[in-house]
């Protein structure tokens, strides 16, 4: 408190008025204005992906082509799937005309099959035709539907790899069957032992394995479609916003309940670095985030109690620079060059350098009294979780721009048994509400 308002303190009915004005302001302030700026940038975010899911429809094209029946390739784009419906059709579109989409059954098709060298062909599969995953195509070939394994030999009849054979009594009577099935296709194979066929695992490298070892010894022009871009991607971005942070706390201690009153909300500079690990081979929509950025935070409290014999005016002030290492899960969807985004996941908080004092003036008739000390005794460390949904747009070359929306709430600045365990426990929270823009590369 200031020296003018210490004095003021001590003219009863103008100390009434200046503090009720300020305390009046402080709570104003602990509240968040529907008109206020999260609020505009939530609400143009919802307009922005609303439109925006509208025009992706659920799609997630990538640079491909068609073969048709006719043998003819036709250049476009090709809806990039990871769920099952990539073997029952083929939704393709002109990189010129981008509004017209065709779906393509697998009887339309001879295959399709993207840049970056994933390929589907079209296949009979229990009197139908369906769309298979063409993982390496030879003298032994290998393809992949929904969750299972076929291979074929020499333009033979596909067969299934299966772990276990089951009776028309519908119980099981032999395991790893498949073994049994790739003995037989491989038998012309010189050197078996060095296949070392008995530790071959059902799984998509073991089987890739094998096969690529196979059919490299008889050299016959077989070819691997497998993804060719990277495996992983890493993208870095350069962080920058305004974070907002509400300070409250929790405690049936008579001595605190003062304190149990909405500090005001603040909203101060966010600076920080990203990084996201991607897998477009394994899911191109889905990456690991990581995005530590540092904000300051000051927390305000000033609050007016009276009685009929005194008079006390409690104010509590918290500083602290907070560096926090948000870690989660983040979805992103739409085209190249535009996406929309949702993410989740847990947050770490280092306190660099905090301080807090409560300081409390107390007037009896004409005495008056000030007393200082610690609101809370502070803890270093602070965990909590977040979620966040946001908007990019593609700008130049291999760089991007996002604007994102975080809510994070953790556990608070302090918690304490109040006596040695004798008591209630005091607990603290706070809620975070960012508005971060980044620019990745």
């Amino acid at each position: 408190m200031s020296k003018d308002l210490y004095t003021l303190f001590k003219k009863t009915s103008i100390f009434e008025q200046n503090i009720l004005n300020k305390s009046s302001k402080q709570t104003n302030l602990s509240s968040i204005s529907p008109h206020s700026f999260y609020f505009k940038v939530f609400f143009l975010l919802l307009a922005i992906i609303s439109n925006s899911y509208k025009g992706y429809s659920q799609r997630n094209f990538q640079p491909g082509f068609v073969i048709t029946n006719q043998g003819d390739s036709i250049v476009g784009e090709a809806n990039w799937k990871v769920s099952n419906s990539s073997y029952k059709e083929c939704v393709f579109r002109d990189t010129a005309n981008q509004e017209n989409t065709v779906t393509y059954s697998p009887n339309e098709l001879k295959g399709y099959g993207f840049y970056n060298g994933v390929r589907y062909t079209s296949y009979s599969l229990n009197n139908s035709l369906v769309f298979m995953r063409v993982i390496i195509q030879g003298k032994l070939s290998l393809y992949k539907y929904k969750g299972s394994f076929f291979v074929a030999k020499d333009g033979s009849p596909l067969i299934e790899l299966v772990n276990s054979r089951v009776s028309s009594k519908k119980k099981v009577v032999g395991q790893n069957a498949y073994l049994g099935v790739l003995n037989y296709l491989i038998s012309d194979y010189p050197q078996q032992n060095n296949l070392d066929l008995k530790n071959v695992k059902l799984n998509f490298r073991s089987l890739h394995r094998l096969v690529s070892t196979y059919n490299d010894y008889f050299d016959n022009g077989s070819k691997s479609f497998l993804y060719q871009d990277n495996i992983i991607e890493i993208e870095v971005q350069v962080i920058g916003g305004i974070t907002s942070s509400r300070f409250q706390i929790e405690s049936k201690i008579q001595e605190y309940q003062v304190l149990t009153k909405p500090f005001n909300t603040n909203s101060n500079l966010s600076l920080g670095l990203g990084l996201a690990l991607n897998s477009p081979y394994l899911n191109p929509t889905i990456s690991i985030v990581s995005f530590p950025y540092w904000f300051r935070a000051e927390y305000y409290l000033g609050y007016q109690t009276s009685t009929s014999f005194e008079k006390r005016w409690d104010e509590a002030q918290i500083n602290t620079n907070q560096f926090k290492i948000p870690l989660g899960i983040e979805w992103a969807h739409g085209t190249l060059k535009n996406k929309i985004k949702a993410g989740a996941g847990f947050s770490y908080t280092y306190h660099i350098i905090s301080s807090n004092e409560w300081t409390t003036y107390t007037q009896t008739n004409s005495t008056i009294t000030k007393n200082y000390t610690e609101v809370l005794p502070l803890k270093k460390n602070q965990f909590g979780y977040w979620l966040s949904i946001g908007v990019r747009k593609h700008i130049f070359k291999n760089i991007n721009a996002d604007i994102t929306l975080i809510y994070e709430g953790t556990n608070g600045l302090s918690t304490f048994d109040y006596l040695n365990g004798k008591s209630d426990k005091l607990n603290t929270s706070i809620r975070n509400l960012s508005c971060l823009l980044s620019f990745s590369f």
